[in-house]
């Protein structure tokens, strides 16, 4: 509950900070592809004593996201929905036949900050919370299970932005996403359109 309080006030804090009229150029929208990499612990997939045989947590990932420019160039309010691919683990648990998956998305809200290095390249800061959804099917012999979690909590990252023109830039960045006792890494690189 505390956590969701924290996460209501500053959305309304970062909405009141929006103008009420915009400048050209102050609203951007954008699309990355990438990695992600799941730190989730194996025995979660693949049932208690899981011993692996195979283990695949890397799965390719894609991105949307918007946001509004408060501050010229150099801090921005951002949103965002990603797709953080799929896990995959199988090996026994408990002298059974075990195979696990795990498929991931996420919400994000929060600030990315930008320190520019040349006029059209700068250091990125991504800062904010994310919702994040899990579903998790596992089998262990003849016993199939399903798992499914909603959580909220903090999402920090960083990476390049290099502004190709005065309306489209790249970025090339990493995320991690805090989920319970494990994380989420996703790299990714895209581009952006001012509008």
């Amino acid at each position: 509950m505390r956590m969701q309080f924290i996460a209501k006030a500053a959305l309304a804090g970062l909405i009141l900070a929006c103008p009420l009229t915009a400048s050209a150029q102050d609203w951007y929208a954008g699309i990355g592809l990438g990695q992600a990499e799941n730190k989730q612990r194996l025995s979660k997939l693949g049932g208690p004593s899981f011993i692996s045989s195979s283990v695949d947590n890397e799965d390719s990932s894609w991105k949307i996201f918007g946001g509004y420019r408060l501050w010229d160039e150099f801090v921005a309010v951002e949103v965002a929905y990603a797709d953080l691919g799929k896990t995959k683990v199988s090996g026994t648990s408990g002298g059974s036949a075990s195979t696990g998956t795990q498929e991931m998305e996420t919400f994000i809200i929060g600030l990315v900050g930008r320190i520019p290095i040349t006029d059209p390249l700068g250091v990125v800061i991504n800062l904010g919370f994310s919702r994040n959804s899990s579903k998790i099917n596992s089998t262990i012999g003849a016993t199939s299970t399903f798992e499914g979690a909603t959580d909220f909590e903090f999402y920090y990252g960083g990476g390049l932005q290099y502004e190709i023109t005065e309306t489209i830039g790249a970025r090339i960045g990493l995320e991690v996403f805090e989920v319970a006792d494990y994380r989420v890494n996703l790299l990714s690189a895209g581009l952006i359109y001012r509008f």
